[in-house]
């Protein structure tokens, strides 16, 4: 047993979407949660960047005993994973893209799936990769989408602006690629979640926040990581407390 705190991580305020999963699979877990919405968005950054970023991060969190890293970030997840787990050996760090692909690869073993994501993301082609390394046939078509993170971050993720950007950017490839399910490859995305099914009705979404927390459920257990009693309140914070983080965060049901 540790009765240590998760930390968990993104670029701003995506991350928060995959809490209430991690949260409710753990629920003898306190969460650390930090945001880095003064630099948000990430996907458009160099790689370099998002490394630095990354690691500052994942330093902040380890100084707070963290006994496990989260990475709720699809865009770290692809670019800065593997220097993180290099920094910090002693610490048990996951990425959410290798659990979303291992999901995907699983419930859709052919066929053709569309993937929105942040340019870095879609760049990387982490996803595709993943999926058939865990045996996945699954034609994926992807679009990446920097326009929306802004929005979202901004707060303004059921305005008629964020509607017009959506189907300025979706209409076409969703009629084009005529996919089974969208994969949204950004954790932003699921903050539109509403929007997205009633402009698409019909299309499954694909949310990798609950394979994250079933894998991270997975990790703490494998390593005797889990803990018998939460040992405080969840903690959620953000390198600029913008107005769209504290509604987002107050929204949240935990």
């Amino acid at each position: 047993m540790n009765n240590n705190a998760i930390g968990m991580f993104d670029s701003g305020v995506g991350g928060l979407s995959c809490l209430p999963a991690m949260a409710r699979l753990l629920p003898n877990e306190k969460i650390i949660y930090f945001g880095d919405t003064a630099r948000a968005p990430y996907g458009s950054r160099p790689d370099a960047e998002i490394i630095s970023f990354s690691l500052e991060i994942a330093e902040r969190l380890v100084a707070r005993n963290c006994k496990y890293l989260a990475i709720a970030c699809n865009t770290i997840s692809c670019i800065a994973l593997d220097d993180i787990k290099e920094a910090f050996p002693g610490i048990a760090v996951s990425g959410i893209i290798e659990p979303a692909a291992e999901l995907i690869a699983k419930s859709f073993g052919s066929g053709r799936l569309a993937l929105i994501a942040t340019e870095a993301t879609v760049k990387s082609g982490a996803y595709p990769e993943a999926v058939k390394r865990y045996g996945g046939g699954a034609e994926i078509f992807s679009r990446a989408c920097p326009e929306f993170v802004p929005l979202i971050e901004a707060g303004r993720s059921d305005s008629p602006e964020t509607e017009r950007c959506v189907k300025n950017n979706l209409d076409e490839f969703i009629k084009e690629s005529r996919p089974e399910a969208l994969i949204l490859g950004c954790t932003h995305f699921p903050f539109i979640a509403p929007l997205l099914k009633r402009l698409y009705p019909g299309l499954p979404l694909i949310d990798p926040a609950e394979a994250l927390a079933e894998k991270s459920a997975d990790i703490l257990r494998a390593r005797g990581l889990l803990s018998d009693r939460k040992e405080g309140g969840h903690e959620i914070s953000a390198s600029l407390e913008s107005p769209a983080f504290t509604a987002i965060r107050s929204g949240i049901v935990l």
